[in-house]
């Protein structure tokens, strides 16, 4: 059945090499005949094209009212297309395929085949080169060509070429039947017998999903309860940040508590998957793409664009890892680390998260938390399901103040914790709390032990809340 399918799919996209004799222009595609057929060429946006052969022209798939601008020039030994980010070269003998950036840099070349020979054998119809590009083959066997230069910019056009997701909710953070699971998951599971090395391969498994454009992987977590004590534990930590987790085969567990406070961090990201493509884990090579070390770490990941996540899959003492761009905070010790390294920590009895600097992380209860890491500004768009709308913050040292801003679409206490930063002269219309148990809307409290600055406010659905601080 693998066979046949893929033997289809190699017909839809790719046959014998052959020349062109003539060309067309077809408002966003260019129909080149060939002496076996057609080679078309289609641009989706000015950064993505279809490419196919057929023995028949097709009847154009993106044909949209705004059209694609591209000019077309003929030379000798070649067709040359040309967009504003890219160059697409169809030479006249053989078919080669030339693909360069808006500048003339080249980025990659194909055979005859097109693409094809590069996606048969991925298992999820994708390909994210470290050249800037990505192919992907969607569900109607249709190739395609995806310029960033960025990573998640490579996402984003291919999303362009596919069916939108379902839009995922608070719903799908509980652990799910196996066929409740929505249908763009995709299974991740631990190979047995169930092992640390199995939990380090689940993570390895997770992360290579991502590079072959897996957007929700779901973590299997029902054989997890009969693990020993310790793994079972740490299997159930790494399913708390999980995008989709799910009980096929045993009891469903109850996960740790971290997966309720993260839930509006998390249903955030739904929508921004469902609105650009976007995937939640996150590989550091696709997060910080132009550091070669990076690329190179494949035992953590981040979930989101905040959130630094250190799965902890062995039985040693110590845990080394690479330590990507920027400052970062331990949100359960408040320690902090400079970026750019590697680092080596004693394992703690929970789940390493680190928050990146300039970054504002919301945790859910009453008050809803707002930790914030200087010094860099930040901005946050919570994703408010009810409203179908976002709530927006702002953080950002200015001059001798430090501002802090709440404009929420939903009427709700708010928390503001503000890391590592010294103790404020004053905060105007506030009052000092003597202990953070004596927080309420209107006071503050500093941490002098942990250097965080607690203030507690009420904002109104609509209104625009500015905190600043001396």
């Amino acid at each position: 059945m693998t066979r046949l399918v893929t033997a289809i799919l190699v017909a839809a996209c790719a046959v014998e090499a052959a020349d062109w004799t003539s060309w067309y222009r077809d408002r966003n595609r260019v129909v080149a005949r060939t002496t076996d057929g057609v080679a078309e060429i289609e641009f989706v946006t000015s950064a993505t094209f279809r490419y196919a052969r057929r023995s028949a022209p097709s009847p154009g798939r993106f044909q949209r009212a705004d059209r694609v601008e591209f000019t077309v020039e003929e030379a000798k030994d070649r067709l040359t297309l040309k967009t504003r980010y890219l160059v697409v070269s169809l030479f006249k003998k053989g078919l080669k395929l030339q693909v360069a950036d808006g500048e003339g840099k080249l980025v990659a070349t194909f055979p005859a085949e097109g693409f094809e020979p590069e996606l048969q054998f991925r298992r999820h119809g994708f390909l994210l080169s470290r050249e800037g590009y990505g192919l992907s083959r969607n569900r109607r066997g249709e190739c395609f060509f995806h310029y960033g230069p960025n990573p998640k910019e490579v996402f984003e056009q291919r999303y362009g070429t596919m069916e939108r997701f379902e839009q995922l909710t608070y719903d799908h953070l509980r652990v799910l039947d196996a066929s409740a699971l929505p249908e763009p998951a995709v299974r991740v599971r631990a190979q047995a017998p169930l092992s640390s090395q199995s939990l380090a391969e689940v993570v390895r498994e997770a992360i290579a999903a991502t590079f072959e454009g897996v957007v929700f992987p779901a973590l299997n977590v029902a054989n997890w309860g009969a693990a020993e004590p310790r793994l079972r534990q740490r299997a159930l930590d790494l399913a708390s940040i999980f995008p989709l987790v799910y009980a096929a085969g045993g009891p469903k567990p109850e996960l740790p508590p971290r997966r309720s406070l993260l839930a509006s961090y998390l249903v955030t990201y739904f929508w921004e998957a469902r609105d650009r493509g976007l995937p939640l884990i996150r590989p550091l090579g696709i997060q910080y793409p132009h550091d070669p070390k990076a690329a190179d770490e494949n035992s953590i990941f981040l979930l989101g664009d905040e959130l630094l996540i250190v799965p902890i899959t062995s039985e040693e003492t110590k845990r080394s890892f690479y330590l990507p761009q920027g400052i970062w905070t331990d949100l359960e010790s408040n320690a902090v680390f400079r970026g750019r390294q590697r680092v080596e920590i004693d394992v703690p009895p929970y789940l390493p998260v680190y928050l990146r600097n300039g970054s504002i992380l919301p945790v859910d209860g009453d008050p809803m938390v707002l930790h914030y890491t200087p010094t860099l500004a930040a901005e946050l768009f919570l994703y408010e399901p009810d409203r179908d709308d976002y709530s927006q913050f702002h953080a950002s040292p200015a001059g001798d103040f430090m501002r802090l801003q709440a404009e929420p679409k939903k009427s709700r206490r708010f928390e503001w914790i503000v890391h590592h930063v010294d103790r404020p002269k004053g905060i105007a219309k506030f009052q000092e709390a003597q202990s953070r148990a004596g927080l309420r809307p209107g006071f503050w409290y500093y941490d002098a032990a942990r250097r965080n600055l607690h203030v507690v406010i009420y904002a109104a659905a609509g209104s625009d809340v500015v905190v600043n601080i001396e």
